[in-house]
């Protein structure tokens, strides 16, 4: 992405709008010429004048701009179809029809991507899988929320949602697929608002919180699916065992771990890392050996075993 916006300062707008009131560029000109200067899969900031942006009045609905107002766009040109000669039909121009058929098209065209992605390593899994996640975007650009909204409950409403997701959920995958934690649990999240009664939308979720390290999360996030899926009648699925069971596995580590580097410390004086049984002993100030292998100098106290237990064996020795 450039790190300085690109100025475009260019001529005001010669389309006559109020003669062609279909005109593509009729809201935003100086964002229309941006993308014509842009490549797929590109992404950039622009800074745009007044002129080419909300003018001498400003916008005081959403969103508020003042009035002369420059703007700084940050535009990704995720796919492009149609020319200069064919133009595509703008979105706010499409049927509901329209939009759910282009929609499903998208989202299917993801679903074979992402299925060759599988199949295949390294350069070639990353590319197919951000192909989809372009196709999955695309797909959701046809069922915004502004549009969600605006459907009655219904027979409408409930084809949208049950394009939308999918969409959601599959998106999350291929951001799960390319480490992109936090960018699936928001898919995750927005898939909740279509449907919040999803498992495999808590299950995904799980998975990119535990990749965060935030495993009690995760391990609420994968309960909760499972009781979703048993609620359902599904029964209880495998990979949400394994990974509940995983968690536990992991679980028991540290507290092993825990108990190697913290068991001995405040336990009786005789334990711990000091010399082993049988051994030699350390020497007492008088000279004469302890039979349990501690300093009589203070050193088999809490402190003592703490600093042994870290490698120092008293202020007149050095650091084993």
């Amino acid at each position: 992405m450039n790190s300085t916006p690109t100025s475009l300062r260019m001529e005001r707008p010669s389309v006559d709008y109020a003669a062609n009131p279909r005109s593509r560029d009729r809201h935003h000109a100086g964002i229309a010429r941006c993308l014509r200067a842009m490549r797929v899969g590109e992404r950039a900031l622009f800074h745009l004048p007044p002129e080419l942006a909300y003018g001498d009045e400003g916008n005081f609905t959403f969103p508020a701009v003042p009035p002369r107002c420059h703007v700084i766009c940050d535009l990704e040109l995720i796919a492009a179809r149609g020319s200069a000669a064919e133009p595509e039909t703008l979105r706010a121009d499409m049927l509901f029809e329209e939009r759910l058929a282009r929609a499903s098209e998208h989202r299917k065209r993801g679903n074979v991507a992402f299925g060759e992605g599988g199949d295949g390593d390294g350069d070639e899994k990353e590319a197919k899988t951000r192909e989809a996640r372009a196709e999955y975007e695309m797909a959701l650009s046809f069922l915004t929320d502004d549009m969600m909204m605006q459907l009655p409950p219904g027979p409408h409403a409930d084809a949208a949602a049950a394009e939308k997701l999918p969409a959601h959920l599959n998106l999350c995958a291929c951001f799960l697929r390319l480490g992109r934690h936090d960018d699936a649990i928001d898919q995750a999240n927005r898939a909740l608002i279509v449907d919040p009664k999803c498992a495999k939308a808590y299950f995904r979720r799980g998975e990119a919180r535990r990749a965060l390290g935030r495993d009690d999360d995760a391990r609420a996030d994968y309960a909760k699916a499972n009781e979703l899926r048993q609620s359902a009648g599904g029964g209880e699925d495998p990979a949400i065992r394994r990974a509940l069971r995983e968690l536990d596995c992991e679980d028991a580590k540290r507290a092993r771990a825990r108990k190697e580097v913290f068991g001995g410390l405040f336990g009786a004086p005789g334990a711990g890392a000091a010399g082993g049984e049988g051994g030699e002993g350390e020497k007492t100030r008088g000279g004469e050996a302890s039979p349990r292998g501690e300093r009589s100098d203070g050193g088999g106290g809490v402190f003592g075993r703490i600093a042994r237990a870290f490698g120092f064996r008293g202020s007149r020795g050095a650091k084993r």
